[in-house]
């Protein structure tokens, strides 16, 4: 661990005044300096009130390209963990929650990905929408309450990331992003690319389970929390820009052969088996054995089908 400054930094003020605040304001890095920079600065000039302080912490997974030494030179205040380099997003994030977060200094976690380009009152929208919501709900003190924000990719009015409510019936674990509205909206799951989770919640759940090591964490913790009464609420209107990751070089991609697409399916940034299976136990007890196989078997045969339809139209243009 590295350069942990005793004080919370002080961020950009307004005059108005609210119940105290104190956030911990946390993302992980990895090998993507001017990205991991470019979305420090965009969390430490958020426009806030007086009343609200936040301290910056990144987890960065032993990057070779200067990531730390840059935050330390830009942000002195932050605190920086140095992982192993094999964390992902979710090691990551336990690590650093494990390490950082305090019931007693902080009032709430604020969750964000370092590559999200946030619009300067998008954590005030947050805020906001936390203090109302948590002053006109009805909500059990023991629970606390979980606010997301949601992205677009400046191009397309349509969300990237945000919060999700899940489909009824056989498919409970099929998900679908919700566009934020003029006004807040209930949700039952959501991505942690910008979300602010109050103590209360992170007493009785855990933020991440160890079964995972990327993807489902996120949307674990949210059905979870959910599923125990607390509240997941979509912010007003959207955050910023935060643009969805390419399928180039991905098991998606089908470019590449058939054996490539499936070693980028079981990786831990695909479709890894072990986290798939314990999320859907726990998520779809009823079905979950239906859907933990499906992408593992359609891969392949939509992978060769693909091809051999390729084979039989070449041979049609040639003998025409």
């Amino acid at each position: 661990m590295l350069g942990i400054p005793p004080a919370l930094p002080m961020m950009h003020e307004t005059d108005r005044s609210l119940t105290e605040i104190k956030i911990l304001a946390m993302c992980a890095a990895y090998n993507r300096r001017e990205v991991t920079l470019a979305g420090l600065r965009s969390v430490h000039s958020q426009q806030l009130p007086a009343s609200v302080k936040v301290q910056l912490a990144v987890v960065d997974d032993n990057s070779q390209d200067g990531t730390i030494d840059a935050i330390h030179q830009e942000f002195p205040a932050a605190f920086v963990l140095k992982g192993t380099g094999s964390l992902y997003w979710a090691g990551a994030m336990r690590l650093g929650f494990s390490t950082l977060w305090n019931p007693e200094q902080y009032t709430h976690l604020l969750v964000f990905n370092d590559d999200c380009q946030l619009y300067p009152d998008a954590l005030e929208t947050l805020v906001a929408t936390y203090e109302y919501h948590a002053g006109t709900i009805p909500i059990n003190s023991n629970r606390g309450l979980v606010v997301v924000g949601s992205f677009h990719d400046g191009l397309k009015n349509v969300p990237t990331y945000g919060g999700h409510v899940r489909h009824e019936g056989l498919k409970p674990v099929m998900l679908s992003i919700v566009k934020p509205a003029s006004k807040a909206q209930n949700v039952d799951t959501l991505n942690m690319n910008f979300a602010l989770i109050d103590r209360r919640c992170l007493e009785d759940h855990r933020l991440i389970e160890d079964h995972f090591t990327h993807g489902y964490a996120d949307l674990d913790f949210g059905l979870r929390v959910h599923r125990h009464g607390v509240p997941v609420i979509v912010a007003p209107n959207y955050q910023g820009i935060c643009y969805r990751n390419s399928i180039e070089n991905t098991w998606q991609d089908s470019s590449l052969t058939l054996g490539n697409r499936i070693r980028h399916l079981l990786s831990p940034k695909g479709l890894p088996f072990v986290p798939r299976y314990h999320f859907l136990r726990r998520h779809a007890p009823n079905t979950w054995p239906v859907f933990l196989f499906w992408p593992y078997i359609k891969l392949p045969v939509s992978h060769l089908c693909s091809r051999a339809f390729s084979v039989l139209l070449n041979r049609h243009r040639q003998t025409r």
